[in-house]
């Protein structure tokens, strides 16, 4: 059975639910007005003050191997305490050339908002920076494609991924639900910190990135918030694991849900009949538990269902 929650930590996500409504931009839809009011809304998307937190810079140089090391440890979380395990650790190397193409070639540029719109020429430069366009009337949509920063992730933090198996062989168990569990506490286990909704290129110019720290610049930085966090599950997963994973979106928040036979007590929600077990990955939730104000907000369908 799934060891309950701490009494506090409802008041705590309701904290940080408080911080994310707080980040300066909106994180999944920006809305781009009429020209009349395009370079209005442009200076308010990029200027206002930052998040909690945002970008690092990148490590200084890579090694002669043309990597960085990567090092995490973590003593905590279900899956360690409820069997008793010894503190879990995942060292490995990680591509500089990758870390570089993800903070250059993700987001939505100032300039967009500015240029001229052809549609069309518009949603394939936009696909090949990981950003879905939609359009209505004379207004333009732009969100992040989710699939693009997972299928790019997926071969980014795949080295992780082949740690994280590495380490569940060790330690003995052997269930699909047990891996679930040993890679959603490594990823509950990284700090819970809102990215910067806006980066800056080496030429000065702002790029809209909603929020939201790809897989490996999560593990180059050892936090990330919820979308983020999410997106490197999904990627970790896709690499060792067939289990089909959604997103639950709402309230300023994202969550995952992951196919899956529920067991008693478990929180899932059910789609096209498939069901998929719930995991709350910014703090150290057993897998199919949620807080208690989240999952009243899932039964009042307050969060979309997601396939990334």
């Amino acid at each position: 059975m799934a060891r309950e929650p701490d009494p506090g930590r409802d008041q705590e996500t309701r904290e940080r639910a408080t911080a994310r409504e707080r980040s300066a931009v909106a994180k999944f839809v920006l809305a781009i007005a009429a020209p009349t009011v395009l370079m209005m809304l442009a200076v308010s998307l990029f200027t206002r003050a930052p998040a909690e937190r945002g970008q690092r810079p990148l490590p200084a140089a890579p090694d002669s191997s043309g990597t960085f090391d990567f090092h995490h440890r973590w003593d905590e979380g279900p899956l360690v305490v409820e069997n008793r395990l010894p503190g879990q650790e995942v060292r490995t190397r990680l591509a500089y050339e990758r870390l570089q193409f993800m903070c250059s070639s993700f987001g939505v540029p100032e300039s967009w908002l500015e240029a001229g719109r052809d549609s069309e020429t518009l949603r394939i430069r936009a696909a090949e920076r990981g950003v879905r366009v939609t359009f209505d009337g004379d207004q333009v949509y732009f969100a992040p494609d989710y699939r693009w920063i997972i299928e790019q992730g997926r071969w980014n933090v795949r080295n992780v991924a082949r740690e994280l198996a590495e380490a569940f062989r060790n330690t003995g168990l052997r269930s699909q639900r047990d891996f679930l569990r040993l890679t959603s506490s490594f990823v509950q286990s990284i700090e819970y910190s809102i990215p910067e909704a806006v980066r800056h290129t080496s030429t000065g110019e702002a790029v809209n990135t909603f929020g939201i720290a790809t897989p490996i610049e999560v593990l180059r930085n050892k936090w990330g918030d919820c979308d983020s966090k999410s997106l490197l599950f999904a990627a970790l997963l896709r690499n060792t694991s067939r289990q089909r994973v959604v997103f639950l979106i709402g309230n300023d928040h994202l969550f995952v849900g992951v196919r899956g036979v529920p067991r008693r007590g478990d929180h899932y929600v059910e789609r096209s009949g498939v069901r998929y077990i719930l995991i709350e990955l910014t703090d150290r939730w057993p897998i199919g538990r949620l807080p208690d104000d989240l999952w009243r907000a899932v039964g009042r369908n307050r969060y979309q269902i997601v396939d990334p």
